[in-house]
């Protein structure tokens, strides 16, 4: 008996060291063990791409910070989540500390101007000390270089007032003015605010520039209890900004290619004058037939006719002097064609040259604008011509 029982008790250890498993469907059957496999380790999620594609212009700041999708206050469920992702990825919004967009908050006029100055590829800035109360360094060469370019006023006084918060119609000009730089015509009809009660809280000098940002889609309507408004002296959130500069990258990539207008010595073009296509058959070049010519730019219709008044824009030539002494003019550069070193200047008239009709002031205002989008923008050297500097 003893030894019967020792039988049976070391069976029942060896039966209790084979591991099984009991299916809940089996009725108590003892099935194959299930072997324990090692987990593979879980690769890190790849972050996904903006849900807007980034243009081609501009391109990615590589100077910005931002990372996509990384600003912990937005998330894809964001009204403006979008143009968020598009700004921060093209670099021309960046965070506000502690990897935060702050969408709620407001933009300042010189963070706008900071944010087109950036958009323009941060040009150089010869002068820094047109305010005085621009006193932060990431500010100075943004204002300066709008201001220079006519694109932003200040506030009297010499003052900017940097850190305001910019007004619905303020953004609206400043945007337009940016657009005439770059050789936008942002002529708009005045009956496009008519469907807004407070049409008459616009200022005048704002009204034709908001008129062309709703015609162009950039500002729309707020949303109110009693309807939609334009509310054109309420505040643009830093969310709102993102929304309207994505809209208004693509207005800029819509701009038709300029017309060119070729700048010739001894029959051979040393560089090509881009003047905006809005122009068309509106514009007249006249030459002096000098050994180095002047070409000189009007306004036809200020140029010629019962009312015309000189209609000068503006005019471009080479100088072999290392002084000018005319009242108005801007050096482009220095160039050397043909073993002979040049001073490629500007020069403008110290008049206002149009006639006292509103078409003939618009017509001649418009263009005139965009005279400092052409000698930033519009000059291509031809081969053979080099900038020297």
């Amino acid at each position: 008996m003893k030894k019967l029982i020792a039988l049976l008790i070391t069976f029942a250890l060896l039966v209790s060291l084979v591991p099984f498993n009991v299916s809940a469907d089996s009725g108590g059957t003892i099935t194959q063990p299930t072997p324990m496999v090692s987990p593979s380790p879980t690769a890190e999620p790849t972050p996904s791409a903006p849900a807007v594609s980034p243009s081609s212009s501009p391109d990615p700041n590589p100077d910005c910070d931002y990372i996509p999708q990384f600003f912990v206050d937005v998330d894809s469920s964001h009204w403006a989540y979008d143009a968020i992702e598009y700004v921060g990825y093209n670099g021309l919004m960046q965070g506000m500390g502690n990897s935060k967009f702050n969408p709620s908050g407001g933009t300042t006029r010189a963070q706008l101007v900071a944010i087109l100055y950036r958009l323009e590829g941060k040009p150089t800035v010869s002068s820094m000390n047109s305010f005085s109360d621009v006193t932060a360094s990431w500010a100075k060469a943004p204002v300066e270089w709008a201001a220079s370019r006519g694109i932003v006023t200040g506030k009297g006084n010499s003052r900017f007032d940097p850190n305001g918060d910019v007004t619905r119609q303020e953004f609206a000009a400043i945007l337009a003015r940016y657009a005439r730089y770059k050789g936008i015509d942002t002529a708009g009809a005045g009956s496009t605010l008519n469907e807004f009660p407070d049409t008459g809280h616009v200022d005048s000098w704002a009204f034709d520039d908001l008129c062309w940002a709703k015609e162009a889609g950039l500002i729309t309507g707020k949303g109110t209890a009693s309807g939609q408004v334009l509310d054109p002296k309420g505040y643009a959130s830093r969310a709102q900004t993102a929304v309207i500069l994505q809209r208004f990258i693509t207005v800029l990539e819509t701009v038709p290619d300029p017309i060119p207008v070729e700048y010739k010595l001894n029959g051979q073009t040393v560089f090509t004058i881009s003047v905006p296509r809005n122009w068309q058959d509106d514009f007249v070049v006249r030459s002096n037939e000098e050994e180095i010519p002047w070409l000189s730019f009007y306004d036809k219709r200020n140029h010629e006719g019962p009312e015309a008044m000189g209609g000068r824009l503006f005019g471009v030539f080479l100088d072999t002097e290392t002084e000018c002494h005319l009242p108005s003019y801007r050096n482009w550069g220095e160039i050397r064609y043909n073993g002979q070193e040049y001073t490629l200047r500007f020069y403008y008239p110290t008049d206002v040259q149009c006639g006292s009709t509103p078409e003939l002031i618009e017509s001649y205002h418009i263009k005139y604008t965009q005279v400092g989008g052409i000698f930033d923008n519009g000059i291509q050297l031809a081969e053979g011509v080099s900038k020297l500097g």
